[in-house]
């Protein structure tokens, strides 16, 4: 609507500036034309021939007229006809003549009459070239006036064409502009209905972060009231993991980087719960001072998000031990080989199995097998460093992935859990205590050596351990 204002204004000005050159051409013309009309004067006629010379203001102004021709002129002084004859029609050419009166009238009593027709012929001469010079500079004159006349008047033509498209640009433009702010008084009307019903939270930010609209839903969703978010920069509510992401994802919008941009955050809720939004972002240039705001729109993907993680948890744990189970616990193992590798780093690989866990199956039931097993890994969680990781490769076998680890600091590890294990009970149903034990295999890794290799040397090691008499720790050789 701006950017159609903006036409409109500029049409109107080069349509004003167009009319007011008009104006001033068709003044132009008329002041000369009126100019024109009181240097000629009044009309004199020259039939058969006739000279008429015409003495004005102290200036010689002659006009040769022939088949009906007539030339405007301010005052018929003196006449010369065919039979040149000279007639005095009032003072002024007695000034005119005044030095050759007397020699004509001399002339006429002294003289014979050829003599004066010489005279006479000789005056006649000099003012027709004089009248023929008078002539030729008005012809001239008026021919060059004529051109400038014919110039104007098409430049006027063109003018009054340009103003009359200027004014068509203008009135479309303004139709435009009219139609522009109907549609957008329109969509903000569209979009104040959907704000209100929409179960989604919409916000609108300003170029500050600071927000200026929020629907209804946020209290459902947020425990805020709407008015409690106006003003305030809602980012500060965003979890401090995710604000670098919102932050980017909002400046890429308002910016013009893209249109429209889709982020996922946590955002507190008035208990202090974290709940999971999915914001979609658009660019909007506000109708008032061109200014550009984003808006959000916020849904709720708490459940979304829970049934990912129920997802992810199922292709990476161990159901029955909450242990990583072994596609995940091979992935990490593959790709921690190839970052030991690549920075030569260490890296050891302990697998141990629950001695005669065979026996407690057949006396206890399978139930209290798998609580013995769960038991196990419990307490292999709460043994190992953070960085260690441990997974459930199969049965009653479990390893333990160590990073960043020799041989030596393994085997602390692997003393350190075989201790704990031995010293746990786990109470079975009927209220029966089982205790149990574990052997351990070590092997630390080779640079270059598969994933398959390392795990071939570790359950060697752990069979040697067992061979040698269970519950204890054996390395790889």
């Amino acid at each position: 609507m701006i950017k159609g204002q903006y036409l409109v204004r500029r049409s109107l000005a080069a349509s004003v500036v167009a009319l007011g050159a008009l104006v001033m051409l068709f003044s132009y013309l008329a002041i000369g034309a009126v100019r024109a009309y009181e240097a000629r004067g009044v009309a004199e006629r020259w039939h058969d021939h006739t000279l008429e010379v015409i003495i004005a203001a102290g200036e010689v102004d002659a006009a040769l007229y022939g088949g009906g021709r007539a030339v405007a002129t301010q005052e018929a002084l003196a006449k010369v006809d065919r039979l040149q004859t000279l007639t005095i029609d009032n003072a002024a050419q007695q000034r005119r003549i005044a030095r050759f009166r007397r020699m004509l009238i001399q002339q006429s009593v002294r003289s014979d009459p050829s003599q004066v027709e010489q005279e006479l012929a000789s005056i006649v001469a000099e003012e027709r070239r004089l009248l023929g010079q008078r002539l030729a500079r008005e012809g001239a004159m008026q021919a060059a006036q004529g051109r400038n006349i014919r110039a104007l008047l098409a430049l006027g033509a063109a003018l009054l064409v340009a103003t009359g498209f200027g004014l068509l640009s203008a009135l479309r433009g303004y139709v435009r502009a009219q139609a522009a702010a109907a549609d957008m008084a329109d969509s903000e009307a569209r979009y104040r209905l959907l704000a209100v019903h929409a179960s989604d939270l919409v916000m609108r930010l300003d170029e500050n972060e600071v927000c200026a609209y929020v629907s209804p839903s946020a209290f459902e969703l947020t425990g805020f009231r709407p008015e409690e978010y106006l003003g305030q920069q809602v980012m500060v509510t965003i979890h401090r993991d995710h604000q670098a992401e919102a932050r980017a994802a909002l400046a890429a919008v308002r910016d013009g980087v893209t249109d429209a941009s889709r982020v996922e955050f946590r955002s507190r809720h008035r208990d202090g719960s974290w709940l999971w939004f999915e914001a979609n972002m658009r660019r909007v240039v506000s109708p008032d001072a061109g200014r550009v705001d984003v808006v959000c729109a916020l849904r709720d993907i708490r459940r979304r998000k829970a049934l990912e993680a129920e997802l992810v948890q199922r292709a990476t744990v161990d159901e029955l031990t909450g242990l990583a189970n072994r596609r995940h616990f091979t992935e990490r193992l593959t790709a921690e080989l190839e970052r030991a590798s690549r920075h030569g780093r260490p890296l050891t690989l302990a697998l141990f199995d629950i001695d005669h866990f065979k026996r407690v199956n057949d006396t206890r039931g399978h139930a209290a097998g798998d609580q013995v097993l769960r038991a196990v890994a419990a307490v292999a969680n709460a043994t190992v460093r953070i960085t260690d990781l441990v997974g459930r490769i199969g049965g009653e076998e479990i390893a333990v992935l160590m990073p960043d680890t020799d041989e030596g600091d393994a085997a602390l590890v692997a003393e350190r859990l075989r201790i704990a294990v031995a010293r746990h009970h786990v109470v079975v149903g009927g209220g029966a205590v089982v205790r149990v034990t574990i052997s351990t295999g070590l092997a630390k890794a080779v640079v270059g050596e598969p994933a398959t290799e390392l795990m071939s040397r570790m359950d060697a090691a752990l069979y040697a351990a067992k061979e040698s008499g269970r519950n204890r720790v054996r390395l790889a050789a």
